[in-house]
């Protein structure tokens, strides 16, 4: 998957208060990495740690980033841009955030998770190698809940 492009992209559909619904009528809650056509639950918060009042991407740390965005050293070819979805609004990013996927040679472009998702979307529809990081509007604990198709 991470060297060929799917032929089947898919998307963020709805963003909820604690998570996402796909194409696929798969509802996941937690943050969500949308990488080669797909949509992946993201377990970026630590074991029993609290979750911060503000976007977690404002507050972290050199070492946290380097380990949750690791998966972009493993996928060939890059995405070209990297659009990050901080919740219910904009927030900024962490210098440190900036470093590390400046580092891993992606665009990061943020904006609220809303508009996060639907910038992704396009972009993927348009054959862009894109790739998202979105927070749920409200912080949450990463678990698939249900899958509602039949």
């Amino acid at each position: 998957m991470f060297n060929e492009r799917e032929s089947r992209t898919v998307s963020v559909t709805t963003c909820t208060k604690h998570g996402f619904v796909t194409t696929e009528a798969i509802t996941l809650q937690g943050p969500v990495l949308c990488i080669g056509g797909q949509v992946f639950l993201w377990d970026i918060f630590k074991e029993g740690g609290a979750q911060p009042a503000r976007s977690i991407f404002e507050v972290m740390d050199e070492d946290t980033a380097k380990e949750i965005f690791k998966v972009f050293e493993l996928m060939n070819p890059r995405p070209e841009i990297l659009i990050v979805g901080t919740g219910k609004a904009f927030a900024p990013l962490s210098p440190a955030v900036r470093a590390v996927v400046r580092s891993l040679g992606l665009q990061v472009d943020m904006m609220s998770t809303a508009n996060a998702a639907a910038t992704y979307n396009m972009l993927a529809e348009e054959g862009r190698e894109v790739a998202a990081a979105l927070l749920p509007l409200e912080p949450s604990t990463a678990q698939v809940i249900r899958n509602n198709r039949q």
